[in-house]
């Protein structure tokens, strides 16, 4: 089974689709990465692993506080 990569300009997987539904150039696969694939690059036909960092949400006291 075919998969097509929805790229960024940076490469990075933001989405995967059947092959069917994709536009023309965008880049097919057979495989995909384990676990979450937009914490992948795909550059030269290979995945590169590179999360995202994780940002944790600032806490803001209320009057309650």
């Amino acid at each position: 089974m075919l998969y097509a990569l929805n790229l960024n300009q940076e490469n990075r997987i933001l989405s995967v689709t059947f092959d069917k539904y994709a536009p023309v150039d965008q880049p097919r696969v057979e495989k995909l990465p384990e676990g979450n694939v937009c914490d992948y690059l795909f550059v030269d036909g290979e995945y590169i692993y590179d999360p995202l960092p994780v940002v944790e949400p600032e806490v803001v006291p209320t009057q309650l506080d």
